[in-house]
């Protein structure tokens, strides 16, 4: 289990692990997460006045024994997050082992004392797998893109439960519509949109959730612009932990493999969410998760606003939209000697295409004249 603890400046030690990346006054870029102090490290530090970092610290688990259905559940979550973690690591979209920690000892430390919730979470895994995945997905992601906008650590807390439980109410669905392939009817359309409202009865009765928890489930899918449902509330109606309940739940719907359709890439999903932001999904909401989730992978293929095309070569947490990338392509869309651009130390560059292959997004010839002139334009 890791925690991460704010240490002064003359409290650091080398080969203490930094947990989040320290930036100087002017927003420079010292140190990245998941580097390991050295002595000039600190150094360095003291010279530019920064007054401490905030570091990560392994502990021991502390084992206590438990009974069946506790023990069941806590395997079988740690199982779907690590599955979740190799997932990420096969899309070549890395998280630092040290964060998935960190997010579920929030989870487990929620479910766990639970019976009500723990018996809810076993029905809901025997019920489908795949809900059981997109539950665990879904509150990694909104854990992570909470503690992105700042949020204490109690409202973490209660979102990720909240997440967790948010498709409970599928449970009380026909079988059939659940797992149907094929576009729902009208008719089908209105039974799944109870499921919120039974999912939050179910639990309520169960002692499952707290109410702030049990309101997640119940408004999840609000929209800002009052075009949700069960209820069509907006505006400031829609309580700031739904506001990133929305866009997390459906970030992960298309970016999971569904059983009505295949998942899309997450430069995707994201650019759609970022068009409906301010409308149907709350600005901050989404720009806290883009900040969160790597959108680039690495190895893609990417031109910049500059002209100049590469691959990406690395993606890190909280700059997720701003990647390295390593430039092969000048702007007039001749082969260079390769060097690297770290986009989130730079404010004049930005990714403005990507593809799978760099043929793809290198610049044409005809393309050439108007590259040059919107570089001398910067």
């Amino acid at each position: 289990m890791w925690t991460i603890t704010f240490i002064g400046i003359d409290e650091l030690q080398p080969d203490m692990l930094v947990a989040k990346e320290i930036r100087d006054s002017k927003n420079w870029l010292l140190l990245r997460t998941g580097i390991r102090l050295t002595p000039s490290h600190i150094e360095n530090l003291h010279k530019k006045g920064i007054e401490g970092a905030y570091i990560g610290q392994e502990h021991k688990r502390v084992l206590f024994k438990e009974d069946e259905p506790t023990l069941q559940c806590r395997v079988h979550i740690q199982k779907a997050i690590n599955d979740y973690q190799k997932q990420c690591d096969g899309q070549r979209l890395s998280y630092a082992p040290m964060l998935f920690d960190t997010l579920s000892d929030i989870l487990l430390d929620q479910i766990l004392p639970n019976s009500g919730a723990v018996m809810a979470a076993l029905e809901m895994l025997e019920w489908h797998k795949t809900l059981f995945q997109h539950s665990v997905n879904s509150a990694l992601l909104a854990t992570l893109a909470a503690q992105n906008q700042g949020l204490v650590l109690a409202d973490c807390q209660k979102l990720a439960l909240g997440m967790f439980f948010h498709d409970y109410g599928n449970l009380h669905l026909p079988r059939d519509i659940f797992e149907k392939t094929t576009s729902l009817t009208p008719e089908e359309i209105e039974v799944v949109r109870n499921h919120p409202r039974l999912g939050y009865e179910a639990l309520t009765m169960l002692g499952a959730l707290d109410e702030e928890s049990a309101q997640i489930v119940l408004s999840h899918h609000e929209r800002l612009d009052g075009s949700g449902y069960p209820y069509g509330v907006s505006g400031e109606d829609v309580n700031p932990l739904v506001r990133i309940a929305a866009v997390v739940e459906v970030y992960d719907s298309m970016v999971s493999p569904r059983l009505y359709g295949r998942p899309i890439q997450p430069e995707q999903a994201m650019k759609t969410l970022l068009h409906k932001a301010g409308t149907l999904y709350d600005r901050a909401a989404v720009f806290s998760l883009a900040q969160s989730v790597p959108i680039y992978a690495v190895g893609n293929a990417v031109c910049l606003n500059t002209g100049e095309c590469g691959l990406v070569s690395g993606v890190e947490i909280g700059s997720a939209m701003r990647p390295r990338v390593r430039v092969y392509y000048s702007a007039e869309g001749r082969r260079i000697s390769p060097y690297e651009v770290n986009l989130g130390d730079v404010t004049n560059k930005w990714v403005v295409k990507s593809a799978n292959a760099i043929d793809e997004v290198k610049p044409s010839v005809t393309e050439n004249s108007a590259v040059a002139l919107q570089r001398l334009a910067l």
